[in-house]
């Protein structure tokens, strides 16, 4: 952390060099400590508190013709990213596909045509729609990754769950995105993780766990769903449950790469939960199927 106060009128996010006359800024300002230069041109506040879209803009000001994509995009629309991605803060940048490629240091590079509500202004900078970006997304991600990201875009809740959402795009937008461009890179693999995309999911490890209760032979679980009392009021949601097998899910945290960690109670009437921990290996079919096993039994009547 720098010990030096940076001058007030520093900005949040990233900023072109060429605007320190009109911010105020002397060049000696510029090169103080506690000021990064994450390219030519561009100075970065190293402690910002600015948006994703605050620290990438200076790369939409030095061209406006260029638009972020990939997981640039997916970051400010807050689409659902694996680990690995998510730790690569390089930026994303493309230029239509009869311009030069974009070569910068910090800078992946693109040469992309665009068809008409490809592009969009989110958050003051121009980026690739949700749908887009995620077929652009297809062509890195593996299936399970790419219905992850899927899930994220098209989850919804009304205003009756603790936390309502809103989808960046149906599962019809990303059909129609598919279909849009056939000859694509990883096009085959959205038509395979289009299959796989349900509405609920708020999360990746809730993803992989709904992907690997169905590997492992069980229905479809229910998403996110109220789960009511003798009033028929709401009084929990898991992010998976079986009504039918009185059972349900919550998935809680990553315990190793390949691993999740998931709590799974049994509904007694008239007594509180029972809780069962388990933990699903996502490499292992057969570590699923064990651990499901003690999700219950289907419910008959009355115990």
């Amino acid at each position: 952390m720098s010990r030096t106060q940076l001058p007030p009128q520093i900005p949040h996010g990233s900023f072109l060099v060429a605007d320190a006359d009109v911010l105020g800024l002397t060049r000696k300002q510029l090169s103080r400590e506690g000021i990064f230069t994450p390219s030519r041109g561009i100075r970065l506040p190293l402690n910002s508190k600015g948006s994703v879209a605050d620290n990438v803009r200076a790369y939409s000001q030095l061209d406006p013709g260029c638009i972020l994509t990939h997981s640039t995009s997916a970051r400010i629309c807050r689409i659902c990213l694996p680990s690995w991605l998510d730790q690569d803060w390089r930026i994303h940048i493309s230029r239509p596909a009869d311009s030069s490629k974009p070569r910068r240091r910090n800078v992946v590079g693109h040469q992309l045509s665009f068809k008409r509500g490809e592009v969009m202004v989110g958050d003051g900078v121009r980026i690739t729609s949700p749908a887009r970006t995620w077929l652009d997304l297809a062509a890195m991600l593996s299936l399970e990754e790419l219905v992850a990201a899927g899930d994220s875009i098209v989850v919804e809740h009304g205003d009756d769950f603790p936390a309502p959402r809103q989808q960046l795009a149906s599962i019809a937008d990303l059909r129609r995105m598919v279909g849009q461009h056939p000859g694509m890179r990883g096009v085959k693999k959205a038509g395979l993780a289009l299959e796989l995309i349900r509405v609920g999911e708020d999360s990746a490890p809730e993803t992989m766990m709904r992907l690997a209760l169905v590997q492992a032979g069980l229905p479809e679980p229910l998403l996110n769903g109220a789960l009511r009392n003798g009033l028929g009021h709401p009084v929990v949601w898991p992010d998976a449950a079986y009504p039918e097998y009185r059972g349900e899910g919550i998935c809680q945290r990553r315990v190793r790469a390949d691993r999740f960690a998931a709590n799974w109670q049994l509904l007694t009437p008239g007594s509180e939960f029972e809780g069962i921990s388990c933990q699903f290996a996502t490499g292992g079919e057969g570590a699923w199927s064990a651990a499901c096993g003690r999700a219950g039994t289907p419910h008959t009547g009355a115990s």
